[in-house]
């Protein structure tokens, strides 16, 4: 068996809500063609199962300096981009974490690499296959999810 995007998604509400006291609204997951992805601030993390894949967690700008606030207790502006960064990188972290203890599958995962750019665009292989992205909200901002199998 290997992972799909919906093992995922009961962590990703977990981790919100342990970790910021905040909850998400879950859109539909949806099949993910090709095409760059646009965000403010990326985090990923490298998969190994039965297949490779990618988890990317993409958040706007304000909903990364909401989180923030909620976990450190600060306010960040523009000169924060670390402390946003490792921020939405321990969050990706917890939520996988807690995703292979819960998960009939089993995984083994990287570290997170975080990047932060108003407007930045993440490029990945064009084989993909079976790739699925789900949108949630907090608090009116969109929260992107992103697993990404690498091409065969």
């Amino acid at each position: 068996m290997e992972f799909q995007l919906e093992h995922f998604i009961p962590s990703m509400n977990h981790t919100f809500k342990e970790m910021c006291d905040m909850e998400l609204l879950n859109g539909i997951v949806e099949e993910y063609k090709f095409k760059p992805i646009i965000a403010d601030v990326s985090s990923m993390i490298t998969l190994k199962g039965t297949k490779d894949a990618t988890l990317i967690l993409t958040l706007s700008i304000k909903a990364a300096r909401e989180v923030t606030k909620k976990i450190c207790g600060i306010e960040s502006g523009e000169g924060d981009h670390h402390i946003i960064s490792d921020t939405v990188g321990e969050i990706l972290n917890m939520l996988v974490g807690f995703a292979q203890k819960t998960s009939p599958v089993k995984f083994n995962f990287s570290i997170p690499i975080t990047v932060y750019g108003i407007k930045q665009e993440l490029s990945h292989d064009t084989k993909t296959t079976n790739s699925k992205r789900i949108v949630s909200r907090l608090n009116g901002e969109e929260v992107w999810l992103y697993l990404i199998f690498q091409g065969e």
